[in-house]
């Protein structure tokens, strides 16, 4: 490449714009730049002496290239210093680290050893370098990884490629090795998987699969007809806030758990609309009936155990090293229904430390079941949705914030994050090592409710 770098960097141009601050970097021999040599078979391959490197660092850096890589070129169109092979003792990651290496794979090093394919360069396959990806996070940022990383830049790949050299290496025809291919493009989208639980704001298809569900308004238009263009189980016209999550990570959107036969390999969702954060038979015993469904927070969290157990028992703690999970939000229709029994507000605040409780070992069940990336998202102002205004309508002026919000409402809305704040601050005490963080939807709702004028559908 040598002094041909200036063109190639002008194709990177609008990278400076994104403002990234940090890079982080997976994948083979087109991006690692250095951690091959650091290996004990790494030093006597050809990338660690000269004539690699020659071109443009003068000297063998581990680059498998006579210059600089694409990544090299990433960075420096970002305006930060080039990134340090993970294995180098002492380097600085302050900016950047580089987790990719030379001769990589995309599935594990034992499963093309089940199809008698060696790799012959390295074992550090892309689920080892998740691994130290992972190890990394926790020793830098924990439990703060996702602020930090607001403004980072994650490069997945390019990897597969040297699966399919080895494939053909071994004298494997084309179409056996074409076969593989859906196997490789799965380890890659891997990296992340998506659990939801929840109720009707996560649901994305379980009610209208229970008995009676199909008959629930979310089972026919005009739930469904702006996006989907039909009704799918969701309790929107459109695409639920974990669709647009599944969408900004790359992954499809959530099938639902009841959906039988459905492809569950990157997510499942367990959310029921309807579903409360306290098993029914509480809620029975002060006099709370639930008209939805029974499946409540605990029946969910049965779901996704007995899903776990069936498909990576012993071993879910590694696999989920990379997942992510949704738990909520839930506990608003536990508040709803207890007030359309008639229960008075101070009773039903009473209620609130027991819904948090509840959905606090919910996340404590999580974490049994190795998750170490959770998100816990608050319960929105129930006093501003047009459900609660319609069925609490009162000619009582003051009972309404300056929003035309009913204020008793709200507070108890407020109260329960209050509460859920405090319970996942304690979460991260005792799981250190866990990430958890507060989905403060009651904020977001706000937002969007006070500019509503800005998205020409309504005025609050």
């Amino acid at each position: 490449m040598g002094n041909s770098f200036p063109p190639l960097l002008r194709t990177f141009s609008t990278l400076k714009s994104c403002n990234f601050d940090q890079i982080y970097q997976l994948g083979d021999s087109i991006s690692d730049i250095g951690n091959l040599i650091f290996e004990p078979r790494g030093a006597a391959t050809p990338f660690g002496s000269l004539l690699y490197g020659e071109s443009f660092f003068r000297n063998a850096t581990g680059h498998c290239s006579n210059g600089m890589l694409m990544i090299d070129c990433i960075a420096i169109a970002s305006s930060l210093p080039f990134l340090n092979p993970y294995k180098k003792v002492d380097a600085d990651f302050r900016h950047r680290v580089n987790f990719a290496v030379a001769g990589a794979t995309a599935l594990p090093v034992d499963v093309l050893t089940d199809w008698n394919i060696p790799s012959s360069v390295t074992n550090s396959s892309l689920n080892i370098q998740l691994d130290w990806m992972s190890t990394y996070f926790n020793s830098v940022c924990h439990p703060d990884c996702a602020e930090k990383h607001r403004s980072s830049l994650f490069m997945v790949g390019e990897i597969g490629g040297n699966d399919i050299n080895y494939a053909l290496a071994q004298g494997k025809p084309i179409e056996e090795v074409r076969n593989m291919v859906p196997v490789i493009v799965r380890a890659i989208k891997d990296a992340v998987l998506i659990y939801q639980l929840g109720d009707s704001m996560s649901d994305t298809g379980n009610l209208i699969l229970e008995p009676g569900g199909a008959a629930t308004p979310c089972g026919s238009l005009p739930y469904g007809e702006s996006f989907f263009r039909n009704a799918t189980g969701r309790c929107s016209d459109g695409m639920l806030m974990i669709d647009y999550i599944a969408i900004a990570s790359g992954l499809p959107l959530l099938n639902p758990y009841k959906k039988v036969d459905a492809d569950f390999r990157h997510e499942v969702n367990f959310a029921v609309a309807g579903a409360t954060a306290l098993p029914v038979d509480v809620l029975a015993n002060w006099n709370t009936r639930t008209s939805a469904t029974n499946s409540s927070l605990n029946i969910q969290l049965d779901w996704m155990s007995t899903y776990f157990s069936s498909l990576c028992h012993p071993d879910c703690a590694e696999k989920h090293r990379s997942s992510f999970f949704m738990v909520g939000e839930i506990g608003s229709n536990d508040i709803y229904f207890a007030l359309l029994q008639g229960k008075p507000t101070e009773e039903v605040r009473n209620m609130v430390p027991v819904i948090v409780r509840a959905i606090k070992d919910a996340v404590l069940r999580v974490i049994h079941n190795g998750a170490i990336r959770i998100v816990v998202p608050a319960n929105f102002p129930i006093g501003c949705f047009p459900a609660s205004l319609t069925l609490f309508q009162t000619n009582n002026t003051s009972a309404y914030d300056q929003h035309n919000c009913l204020k008793e409402l709200n507070n108890l809305s407020i109260y329960q994050n209050e509460l859920l704040q405090l319970a996942i601050k304690e979460l991260k005490q005792q799981n250190p090592n866990t990430m958890i963080l507060y989905g403060d939807y009651y904020n977001a709702f706000q937002w969007l409710y006070h500019n509503a004028q800005y998205f020409g559908k309504f005025q609050p």
